[in-house]
C-alpha cells in the first residue's frame, strides 16, 4: 500500500473507531501485575533504533516481565537479536488473524507510534492498561497519555512513558544493535580487506521519508573527494533503491570510494557501521543506527527538527539552518510534504555547504571523538 494512501486510510477510519471504542473502555479492568508488556513501533527503522533505551529501561524496572514487540517486516531487524525482547510479531496481512486473538492479552502496551490511529487501536484490543502521546484523537484510547514535547529529543519523549508510570529512567546514549555471529563474519571479511579509517556517507532516504531530506549530489561527491585526500576510506551505505543515486554522485568525483548500497542487508549493514570511525548522513535510518553503534555522527538537518531526532549521544552534530519554513516535517502530526516554498526551494537544506561539514568533521578529529577500532 502506498504511503499516502496508507495515511489516508488510517486518518479517515481510524479516527472515528478510536471515538467509538473508548467507550467501551469503562468495562474493561486494568491489572497492576505486570507479566507482560507489549511495545508497538510499526514504522521508520531510524524511530525504531531510538525506542531501544525505552525497551532498555522496561527491562531493567520489569525484570521478571516478558517483553514483546509488535512491528513490520520494514522495521522487525533492529529488534530480532536484542536479549531484552522475548518476541517479535508482525503487523502483517497474514497475521492479522493472530493478532485478532491477542484481545488484552499484554498488562501494558506501549504505543510509541507518534501519530497513527491503528498503533492506538492496536493498543487497545492487545493491552489492558495502554500508553501512549496525548493531545491527538487517538489519545482517548490511552489510560496513560505522555506529551509530545519539542524541546527535546524523542529518546526523552519515549522514557517518559515510563516515567509516567513512576520510575526514575535516563540515558546518555542508545543501545547498540546486536546481529547474528554470520553477520558479523561477513563484514568481518569486508572490513579486514581495508587498512585506513573508514567514514560512512548516507544519501538517501526510506520511501516514507520526504524527499526533502537530500542533500546534493555535487557536495557529496566534493565532501567525499575532499575526505579521501585526508586518506579515508569513504563507504556510502543505503539499500538497493539508493545505489543508482550514489553511481550519480560517483560521476561527479576525482577520487574512488566504494558503493555499499543493497550488497548488505540491514543487520549486516549495522555491523559495517560498528567498523567506522566516523559517519555523515542526513536524517534518516543509518544515522540513528550509526550513534547506536556507537560511531560519531554528523547529521544533516533541513525539514526535520534535530532538537527531536538530531543523532543522540554525546560530541555528535547536527547541522541545521533553522529557515523561517522549518520544520515543516510534523512527526505528531503525520506531516511530510514537499517544500512548501515559492522560490529557493529546498533552501534548508541546500544552504548547508561542504565547508560546514568539514568544520564539524576536523572538530571530531581536532578533539580525538572518532571511534577507534
Amino acid at each position: 500500500m502506498k504511503i499516502d494512501l496508507y495515511k489516508s486510510v488510517d486518518k479517515i477510519i481510524g479516527i472515528p473507531l478510536c471515538y467509538f471504542l473508548s467507550v467501551f473502555s469503562v468495562f474493561f479492568s486494568k491489572n497492576k501485575d505486570v507479566k507482560k508488556i507489549l511495545l508497538i513501533k510499526l514504522w521508520a527503522v531510524g524511530d525504531s533504533v531510538v525506542t531501544l533505551p525505552l525497551i532498555n529501561a522496561l527491562r531493567e524496572k520489569f525484570p521478571n516481565s516478558e517483553i514483546d514487540i509488535l512491528a513490520r517486516k520494514r522495521n522487525q531487524e533492529i529488534f530480532k537479536h536484542n536479549k531484552d525482547i522475548k518476541r517479535i510479531l508482525l503487523f502483517e496481512s497474514n497475521n492479522y488473524l493472530q493478532l485478532l486473538s491477542l484481545f488484552r492479552q499484554y498488562d501494558l502496551a506501549f504505543d510509541t507510534e507518534p501519530y497513527l490511529n491503528i498503533s492506538a487501536l492496536l493498543s487497545f484490543w492487545m493491552g489492558k492498561t495502554k500508553i501512549g502521546f496525548s493531545n491527538q484523537h487517538r489519545s482517548i484510547l490511552y489510560d496513560v497519555q505522555v506529551d509530545h514535547d519539542k524541546k527535546q529529543h524523542m529518546v526523552q519523549n519515549y522514557l517518559d512513558m515510563i516515567r509516567a508510570l513512576g520510575f526514575t529512567v535516563n540515558y546518555d546514549k542508545l543501545i547498540p544493535i546486536n546481529s547474528s555471529k554470520q553477520d558479523e563474519a561477513k563484514i568481518d571479511i569486508f572490513s579486514k580487506k581495508i587498512n585506513k579509517k573508514i567514514v560512512g556517507l548516507c544519501v538517501g532516504t526510506a520511501e516514507s521519508a520526504s524527499k526533502t531530506r537530500i542533500w546534493d549530489d555535487k557536495k557529496w561527491a566534493e565532501l567525499a573527494d575532499n575526505l579521501s585526500e585526508q586518506n579515508y576510506q569513504v563507504i556510502f551505505v543505503g539499500s538497493k533503491n539508493e545505489k543508482s543515486k550514489i553511481e550519480q554522485i560517483f560521476t561527479h568525483m576525482k577520487s574512488s570510494a566504494i558503493n555499499s548500497a543493497g550488497e548488505f542487508s540491514l543487520l549486516e549493514t549495522c555491523e559495517l557501521i560498528k567498523t567506522m570511525n566516523l559517519f555523515i548522513s542526513i536524517d534518516t535510518g543509518p544515522m540513528h543506527i550509526a550513534a547506536a553503534q556507537g560511531v560519531k555522527t554528523i547529521g544533516l538537518f533541513g525539514p526535520t527538527t534535530p532538537t527531536l531526532w538530531k543523532p543522540y549521544g554525546k560530541n555528535n552534530i547536527a547541522i541545521y539552518k533553522n529557515l523561517s519554513c522549518s520544520p515543516c516535517i510534523i512527526n505528531d502530526k503525520g506531516r511530510t510534504p514537499d517544500c512548501l516554498r515559492k522560490t529557493d526551494r529546498y533552501a534548508c537544506m541546500q544552504e548547508i555547504s561542504v565547508e560546514e561539514v568539514l568544520r564539524a568533521v576536523n572538530y571530531i578529529k581536532q578533539n580525538d571523538f572518532l571511534k577507534q577500532k
